[in-house]
């Protein structure tokens, strides 16, 4: 394709597509050229262009907030931003003043003259908004052109009026009224009142109402609603949302779309035609320049063989006349010969000389004749090289073929005869050297002999010059042949390249007319697509907002419905329905019919801005015959343009909104609607809204039951609720960001202020329109048009109050890791009490299903789903966490350690538990907080929350977006601890502990074997053994008190050595001072014994004792502890420990030399595992609580560090061990005074306190049982394990419950 075709077609596909180049980077309709004709009266309530007819004034917001203006061309311009609302009033003496107020941004041309600077001041601002203008509103003073001017200063000596500068900018400048020239007069800006022509509305001005709001809906009005209408006025009964066309197979769509496609068809073909034929010409350029060139070399070779024969014919003339010169000396020779042998010489001499002459002589004859053959046979092929060029330019194929064949034969003739020649030649100079030989023994006999030499010598010479003559004579004729021979073929060729050409010129010609007739239809073409190219723009859908059942959006349609009852003179009065888009394409192959359906759902918006009227066309309506039963069985449905109008349409005592032509007015040639619909368009109130976060409660409600409900976001994070004031004593606002509301800016002169839900972000706008009704003492009054679950509209007043609890609640968020995660139990909150959630109700066996039950509940711990919590909301400042739930509860052994995840059970999602690679990730979000601070969760999902089934108690998955009732569950983070920790009193005053086997019948102490090879090695009890106090070992806690995870040396032979202190002898302020000065010097406290530690510690060194990393032996090893620098002697805790000199310790991290005694469970004994190992990277760099480790284990009767899980560790060896006195005592009798407690199965009793308050509890200081007793002899039930036993008035005691 020429680039001048490219570019045609490219621009016209582009102003289908993009618009204008300003169009791309505007979102409004863009501005008519302003109707200068001649106005009545500048109405209030009306919006007008202020324009010179060419430019319009409009006001527009800067990249930095700040409102503008700018005059610009009407064609840069957006619709909304040029239409400004006139209000004059009369004032004073000096007659009207104008308000100018813009209808896009609500603002008025205000500007503060005290700002205005030299060069003026440009955005607008608060100040003067009063200007002096036109001299009348009405008639030729409403008519002219005017200049807005205000007066001020005390004299009204000063002047403030507009002027536009680069770019269209507006600004504010000032004069004094003295200093008025016309430099100032030419340079202030002077426009009139126009109206705006009508224009298409595109879907962004409809969906914010022309710019007016912020909500991306739209609401349409009627100036007159149907009178005793039967049906909803679908137009006006709910609020939409433009969008572009659904239908693009329409009639109006389809038609431009069928145009656009011939016109790219069109190109298409003109391009293959351009380049056929631009190639074709390019071919033909190239077979010309070919053949040009065949014909300039045959030329060529013509004159190298005209040459050629001239040199030929002139070197035989040459090589002739040297054969006579030498014919001639040679005569001359055979002469002189005779005459020597008529002379008397020497017989034998002569006879010699005689001899050799004969024999010469017969030589020279011979060649002599083979010269003159030679001559014929040239004669011969000269005669047939003329026959055959005098054919060369005939066209004889058989003649010339014929001649060619005798040419070819005479030249064989002649190369075989001149192949003869040159032996010839040697034997005409044999002789010649015979007869010389024979000259030059006679050559002493006088002077004919000596004359006979000389002739010789000539005639040799003669016979040398003629045979030069003779081979260029030859190499010239070799030349010519091969010159008639290139010649020859050279022109075969330029025949050939003749016919080519005049074939290509042939086909140029045919594709010439190809090219022509493709030009005339793309032109046609084009034409055709650009007279139609406006009736397929502008159409637009109407979408309600909401979608059915499956997941399709509803949209409005011309219904293919006829009204009922509603036949007025026979005619048929089509209604307006909701529904989805379907392409009736699908259904029907006719092309009219199902393009007419389908633009039942297109509409396109005619507006009238000054009058606030919308003409709404639709793209198909077309009537199906009465004969027609099916509307796909149409056999013609055309255009209906004209009759196409929404409208109120006459039913006899009443009126429904049809699809029709308009009617006709009696008595004027006009024609009317039967109603204006508009988008009921008024300058948008700009009270301002402090900045702040706000609740909002409904005041007026056309649901009476909601008046006073607190509007919420749901939880499905879409839809509002509404929280009735009877609900409220369960919920705590304040925690719920979904109750919050935001303003994030005030000022009258920007935006009107977004409000936007503090949780998602989402505005208010977009569940609906407000409109500003007070702001009075920090309480903001609001009317809010909604939509319900139908899609029905309605209204109420809602009162915005500020939010005084600022906090970070909404979501649990709390950043558990490995090392620091907390146990919990889930409360249910219902009427019934206290439930909990549980999983099923069977330590073992299948039943992993969640349910709340009372009792106690299942333990959990949370495991981040993600590495980190997740911020949300305005501005990023709440936090939320999202969970794996974790089960951590021996008591549940198959279910222990496995994860709440979402799964099908017989039909039903439930909530259950199973493996980490199936878990469910939750979010819990505050919805309920109670009289006592407990915040109640909701468990949510994705699209799924958990609800608990009341007949059952099971928890099910229930979907967000239907179940309206929510479960809601308290966290309660559970301070169990871990880790045994040996209290002061357990240890007394020398540490010493001795620990034991749990599972075996007697108790078997772990102990320190007799020494072995230089070795103590931890050993246990077997049968028969008594370790006596090789079992008592001195525990020395490495760790403050109250830690996550208490830490020991374990030792015996252990020797303290008090440490000391010498402080420096400067004065400090402190005692941390004196500490800290490098001055002071410290001994500190050191316990020097035997220690226990695990073999690990050195794997060179003790190798043989560790199998492969499962099992390593325990041994006592000397060495010495001490405290840490800077604590001062009999404080502090023991944390360094060497062997061998070295320090062997770490810091508040597993290690070989510290051990660790982890629970097993919560139950009064405290049982444990003594842990050694955590492993991850290394064997101790594992963290706390590790799933994986190393703990003290029994194999085959030898304690070994053993690498194991947790999970198999506690199904080992479990220890406990014998504290000091002082402890809790297995007395089954302790006697206070006269009062005794007795320790018995299941239960405790207490004699000799009647009338006395008891309190009994747990050695964790939980209360179990707490009664005023009435009997001298009570019974209490309590739990196996340590009990404290509190009676009033006496100490309390310890005992165990067996």
């Amino acid at each position: 394709m020429n680039k001048k075709f490219s570019t045609l077609v490219a621009s016209l596909l582009l102003a289908t597509t993009v618009g204008t180049g300003y169009a791309q980077v505007q979102k409004g309709t863009i501005s008519e050229r302003p109707d200068m004709a001649y106005i009545n009266a500048i109405e209030e309530g009306k919006f007008y262009q202020l324009t010179n007819g060419t430019k319009v004034l409009i006001m527009e917001q800067a990249s930095n907030g700040t409102y503008v203006l700018k005059y610009v061309d009407f064609n840069k311009a957006e619709l909304a931003k040029s239409l400004w609302s006139i209000k004059a009033e009369k004032k004073g003496a000096s007659g009207l003043v104008f308000q100018f107020v813009n209808l896009a941004s609500g603002l008025p041309i205000s500007f503060d003259s005290d700002e205005i600077k030299e060069n003026g001041v440009t955005p607008i601002s608060e100040g003067t908004n009063q200007w002096v203008w036109a001299r009348g509103v009405a008639g030729n003073a409403a008519n002219q052109f005017y200049a807005m001017e205000a007066f001020f200063g005390a004299e009204n000596d000063s002047v403030m009026t507009l002027t536009s500068g680069r770019d269209g900018v507006v600004s504010a400048f000032r004069y004094a009224t003295k200093d008025f020239s016309q430099q100032i007069a030419d340079r202030r800006l002077k426009f009139v009142a126009k109206e705006a022509r009508e224009v298409y509305l595109n879907a962004y001005d409809l969906n914010t109402m022309l710019q007016t709001m912020p909500e991306d809906k739209l609401q349409l009005t009627f100036n007159a609603e149907p009178k005793k209408a039967q049906l909803d006025n679908e137009f006006t009964i709910r609020q939409y949302k433009a969008e572009d066309a659904v239908a693009e197979n329409s009639w109006s769509i389809g038609t431009v779309t069928d145009l656009r496609e011939k016109m790219e068809a069109a190109s298409k073909a003109l391009e293959k035609a351009n380049l056929a034929y631009y190639e074709k010409v390019d071919e033909g350029s190239a077979a010309d320049a070919e053949l040009r060139k065949l014909l300039a070399g045959w030329n060529e070779a013509g004159e190298k063989t005209d040459r050629l024969v001239k040199d030929v014919a002139d070197a035989k003339q040459v090589k002739y006349s040297a054969y006579l010169l030498y014919s001639g000396a040679d005569e001359e020779v055979e002469a002189l010969q005779a005459e020597i042998s008529a002379s008397a010489t020497d017989e034998a001499l002569l006879k010699q000389y005689n001899e050799a002459l004969k024999v010469k002589t017969e030589a020279d004859n011979n060649l002599k004749s083979a010269n003159e053959k030679t001559k014929e046979l040239e004669g011969i092929v000269a005669e047939k090289q003329k026959v055959f060029d005098d054919l060369s330019w005939k066209y004889d194929p058989v003649k010339k073929g014929i001649a060619q064949r005798a040419l070819y034969a005479a030249k064989d003739d002649l190369k075989k005869h001149e192949e003869s020649l040159p032996a010839l030649r040697v034997a005409v100079e044999n002789t010649k050297n015979k007869v010389d030989e024979a000259v030059n023994a006679l050559n002493a006999k006088g002077e004919l002999a000596s004359e006979l030499s000389a002739a010789i010598t000539k005639r040799d010479e003669l016979y040398k010059d003629y045979m030069t003559k003779l081979s260029t004579y030859k190499n010239l004729r070799t030349q010519l042949d091969e010159a008639k021979d290139a010649e020859e073929e050279l022109y075969a060729k330029v025949d050939a390249s003749t016919e080519d050409v005049n074939g290509i010129i042939a086909e140029i010609d045919r594709l010439l007319r190809i090219k022509k007739a493709a030009t005339r239809w793309y032109f046609v073409a084009v034409d055709n697509y650009a007279s139609a190219q406006s009736m397929g723009e502008n159409w637009l859908s109407l979408w309600t907002g909401t979608k059915d059942a499956k997941g399709r959006k509803q949209y409005l349609m011309v219904d293919t419905a006829y009204m009922e009852d509603a036949s007025v003179l026979g005619d048929k009065h089509q209604k307006f329905a909701i529904t989805h888009y379907d392409d009736f394409s699908n259904y029907c192959s006719h092309v009219a019919n199902y393009r007419d359906i389908n633009g039942r759902f297109n509409f396109r918006f005619k507006y009238y801005p000054s009058a606030d009227s919308l003409v709404i066309t639709a793209d198909g309506g077309y009537d199906k015959p009465e004969t027609v039963k099916y509307w796909a069985d149409r056999v013609y449905a055309g255009p209906v343009a004209g009759r196409n109008f929404v409208k109120l349409a006459n039913l006899g005592d009443r009126q429904e909104v049809s699809l029709g032509a308009p009617d006709a007015v009696k008595g004027i040639r006009g024609y009317t609607l039967n109603t204006r619909i508009g988008l009921g368009l008024q300058v948008a109130n700009k009270d301002a809204v402090p900045a702040g976060v706000y609740f909002i409660d409904v005041v007026n409600s056309d649901d009476k039951q909601r008046n006073g409900a607190r509007l919420m976001l749901d939880l499905d994070g879409q839809t509002l609720t509404k929280v009735a004031p009877a609900e409220w004593d369960v919920m705590n606002f304040a925690h719920m960001p979904a109750a919050k509301w935001v303003v994030s800016e005030s000022t009258i002169y920007n935006n009107t202020p977004v409000i936007r839900n503090q949780e998602s972000t989402e505005r208010l706008n977009d569940w609906g329109t407000y409109r500003i009704v007070s702001v009075k003492d920090g309480v903001i009054t609001l009317e809010v048009k909604y939509f319900n679950y139908q899609g029905k509209r309605f209204t109420e007043t809602v009162k915005l109050t500020p939010v005084t609890d600022v906090n970070e609640n909404g979501y649990y968020h709390a950043s558990f890791t490995a090392n620091t995660d907390t146990l919990v139990t889930f409360t249910y909150l219902n009427i019934a009490g206290n439930l909990s959630v549980q999983i099923g109700n069977k330590a073992v066996g299948e039943d992993t299903i969640l349910r709340v039950a009372e009792g106690e509940g299942t333990k959990f711990v949370f495991e981040m789903a993600k590495p980190a919590v997740e911020k949300y909301g305005v501005d990023k400042a709440f936090e939320k966490g999202q969970y794996y739930i974790r089960v951590n509860d021996v008591d549940k052994l198959t279910n222990n350690f496995k994860y709440v995840q979402i799964s099908e059970v017989d039909g039903t999602e439930m909530l259950v538990v199973a493996g980490k690679e199936t878990a469910t990730p939750f979010y819990l979000k505050e919805v309920n907080c109670d009289e006592n601070g407990v915040h109640y969760y909701a468990l949510l999902a994705e699209s799924k929350k958990a609800g608990v089934i009341d007949a059952s108690g099971l928890i099910k998955a229930e979907n967000l977006m239907i179940e309206t009732r929510t479960s809601a569950f308290a966290v309660n983070e559970l301070k169990t601890r871990f880790y045994r920790e040996f209290t002061e009193e357990e240890l007394s005053n020398n540490n010493m502990l001795k620990f034991y086997r749990t599972a075996s019948t007697e108790k078997e102490y772990l102990y320190a074997a007799a020494p072995e090879n230089d070795m103590t090695f931890l050993a246990v009890e077997g049968k028969g053994d008594n370790a006596a106090a090789a079992a008592e070992m001195t525990v020395i806690p490495t760790t403050e008190a109250g830690v996550l995870m208490p830490q020991y040396f374990i030792a015996r032979n252990v020797v303290e050595q008090a440490g000391t202190i010498d402080f420096c002898g400067e004065e400090h302020k402190a005692l941390e001072d004196s500490l800290a000065c490098p001055h002071t010097k410290f001994v500190p406290d050191t316990v020097f014994g035997d220690f226990l530690v695990n073999l690990k510690i050195d794997t060179k060194k003790y190798g043989k004792y560790d199998w492969e990393g499962q099992y390593t032996r325990l041994a006592f090893l000397k060495g010495y502890a001490v405290k840490e620098k800077g604590v001062l002697p009999g404080e502090g805790e023991y944390t360094k420990l060497y062997i061998d000199g070295k320090e062997v310790s770490a810091d508040n991290a597993h290690s070989a030399t510290k051990f660790e005694f982890r629970l097993v469970n919560d139950n009064e004994e405290q049982d444990f595992l003594i842990e050694s190992e955590s492993h991850n990277k290394t064997y101790f760099d594992g963290g706390v609580r590790p799933k994986d480790g190393g703990w003290v284990k029994i194999q085959n009767g030898v304690p070994v560090i053993v690498a194991a899980s947790y999970e198999n560790a506690i199904q080992g060896d479990v220890f406990n061990a014998d504290v000091a006195e002082g402890g809790a005592t297995a007395n089954d009798e302790i006697t206070t005074s006269e009062i005794t407690v007795i320790a018995g199965e299941g239960n405790v009793t207490i004699a000799n306190a009647a009338g006395k308050k008891v309190v009994v509890s747990n050695i964790l200081g939980q209360i179990v049982a707490t009664q005023v007793l009435t009997s001298d002899n009570a019974v209490i039930a309590a739990p196996q394990g340590v009990i404290v036993v509190a009676v009033e008035g006496e100490e309390a005691v310890k005992a165990i419950v067996k």
